[in-house]
């Protein structure tokens, strides 16, 4: 088959401004050359999740609406990170075949750098994230429906202790995005660790999640995309 009759199309979240910066690092992982094409959505404030396209500028110049990476190599796109305040959303890239990517969170609001990643993902109808929102803990979410019209993703929460309910659900406009902290989302999970099914009826949504200390460290935490039916009951 012609690898450059079956592109790819996977997402990841961004972040730009207020001491936040992220470098998207795709990787061509065969011997022809691959192209390749990147576009930018960000949050509207108060938007409910609605987003606008984003005018994204980065710091190599390089175009993103069209590029080429050689056979084994990999390029890098970083944001400048220097606006006063951070804007948030999420990058869709179409891609032959071929290009795998992930995206460079990096944080400058503590005296030390920090670093978490995630990979550029293909949305899916289900997902499962583990969350830990103990002991000074606390999970971060940014879930992206990438399709062209609305969706309303279900939430089932299993905690530690084996207590299953069923979480707010979150109505994402076209192409919608958000951004927030577990506890604030889904109260129920203040304070406690356990695993959240969330999952639409038909369509697709793509997620990230990082874990972020008191002291303002952060790491990611992984995001298991599944398909078929939920696993968690709510009893």
């Amino acid at each position: 088959r012609d690898l450059h009759s079956f592109p790819t199309r996977r997402s990841s979240d961004l972040a730009d401004g207020g001491n936040w910066s992220t470098t998207i690092v795709l990787t061509n992982t065969t011997t022809a050359d691959l192209t390749g094409a990147l576009t930018f959505r960000t949050s509207i404030a108060g938007g409910g999740g609605a987003t606008v396209p984003w005018n994204l500028a980065f710091l190599d110049n390089a175009s993103t609406s069209t590029f080429s990476i050689p056979a084994g190599s990999t390029v890098f796109f970083q944001t400048p990170g220097t606006a006063a305040d951070v804007a948030q959303g999420y990058a869709a890239l179409t891609a032959d075949a071929g290009v795998e990517g992930y995206a460079i969170f990096t944080s400058r609001a503590t005296a030390k750098v920090q670093d978490g990643t995630a990979p550029a993902v293909t949305a899916s109808n289900r997902l499962l994230v583990p969350f830990d929102n103990a002991s000074g803990l606390v999970t971060a979410l940014a879930i992206a429906n990438p399709n062209d019209g609305a969706e309303s993703v279900s939430v089932n929460l299993r905690t530690a202790d084996g207590a299953t309910s069923s979480g707010t659900a979150i109505d994402l406009p076209a192409q919608g995005h958000i951004a927030v902290v577990m506890p604030t989302l889904f109260p129920e999970t203040a304070g406690k660790r356990g695993l959240a099914e969330f999952y639409v009826s038909s369509g697709s949504i793509a997620f990230i999640a990082l874990r972020f200390s008191d002291g303002g460290a952060f790491a990611s935490a992984p995001a298991y995309f599944e398909n078929g039916n939920p696993i968690i009951t709510n009893g």
